[in-house]
């Protein structure tokens, strides 16, 4: 089995310990193999193989962060043609590599670009809650509290598996976003 999941390179923050801790276990697990898909702004793209591991490494493009990520997005629409450059790279890796289902990781930009990847190639998808967006950026214009509900809604969707931290953060997100078919707390 083929898993791609997003990571970052920050050696304590939640996403990426978790990420490490997943690509230990496949190395250990030859049944396994793990694509993970970092981003930087450093200009450039690399791809490095260890064992039963490929690690991709995509540039987000200077435009994008010119803009400050979300900076003038009010829709969906706006964010698919921001994004679309990252989101096109991801579909290519995960046509490339055959993954068989992708583990998405938080709902801010970057796990949105593989999570509509996923959905262009008809890439099975589990979405892991670390944060609820929406909440943590509660004192930020309505302008972008309404995109960003647009945004976290977004992610709810019939045929997702969704594994939540906590019975809180599922009864929040559910309570904003509408009932899930398919909610785990782990």
């Amino acid at each position: 089995m083929k898993i791609l999941i997003n990571s970052n390179y920050s050696l304590c923050g939640g996403i990426a310990r978790e990420a490490k801790e997943l690509e230990n276990f496949v190395k250990e697990n030859p049944f396994y193999e793990l694509v993970t898909v970092t981003f930087n702004s450093q200009g450039f793209f690399d791809k490095f193989v260890d064992k039963n591991v490929t690690n991709y490494v995509i540039n987000i493009p200077r435009d994008i962060i010119d803009k400050r990520i979300y900076s003038g997005l009010r829709d969906l629409e706006g964010a698919r043609k921001r994004f679309d450059p990252l989101i096109s790279k991801i579909e290519k890796i995960i046509q490339s590599e055959k993954v068989d289902i992708s583990i998405v990781q938080g709902t801010y930009y970057i796990p949105w670009c593989l999570f509509q990847a996923s959905q262009e190639t008809s890439t099975p998808i589990i979405l892991k809650y670390s944060g609820i967006l929406y909440k943590e950026e509660e004192n930020r214009s309505s302008e972008i509290r309404n995109f960003f509900f647009k945004f976290e809604s977004s992610f709810n969707r019939p045929n997702i598996f969704t594994i939540f931290p906590s019975e809180l953060t599922k009864n929040t997100v559910e309570r904003l976003f509408g009932p899930l078919n398919y909610p785990f707390v782990i």
